[in-house]
């Protein structure tokens, strides 16, 4: 891959990053952490245990929103589920339509009682991915 087409590559994904921001599936780590009632440095801190994972969007780091709608046990749960080091990856983790989960995404599946099984559908994930 030539430097020409890796930064194109970088730049395509940071507007991806950038449409995520601004349709409110990003937030900043001020609104999650009012919304759970945690600080900054206590999110930074679960992200470290593979707790919660953040992705960088420019030179700011965004935590995806869903993180706020749900019990930080259970979300916490699910993200050390996930093992690796890709955070685009297991965004779209949270946000598909999962067959395992009857078409639904991992929020409807959570308001609708089922976290057990959205805790397999990410173990089964990781292990796909082999990284179990």
């Amino acid at each position: 891959m030539t430097r020409q087409s890796e930064a194109n590559r970088d730049a395509d994904a940071d507007d991806v990053r950038l449409g995520w921001v601004h349709d409110g599936s990003l937030i900043t780590p001020e609104r999650l952490g009012e919304a759970c009632g945690q600080s900054s440095d206590a999110l930074e801190e679960a992200c470290e245990r593979n707790e919660l994972f953040r992705l960088k969007v420019g030179e700011l780091w965004f935590y995806p929103a869903v993180f706020a709608c749900f019990s930080l046990d259970d979300v916490h749960r699910i993200n050390r589920a996930l093992k690796g080091d890709d955070e685009v990856d297991k965004f779209i983790f949270w946000h598909r339509r999962h067959g395992g989960l009857g078409g639904r995404d991992v929020s409807q599946a959570l308001r609708q009682g089922m976290v057990d099984r959205v805790l397999e559908l990410a173990l089964g994930w990781s292990e796909e991915r082999g990284l179990a």
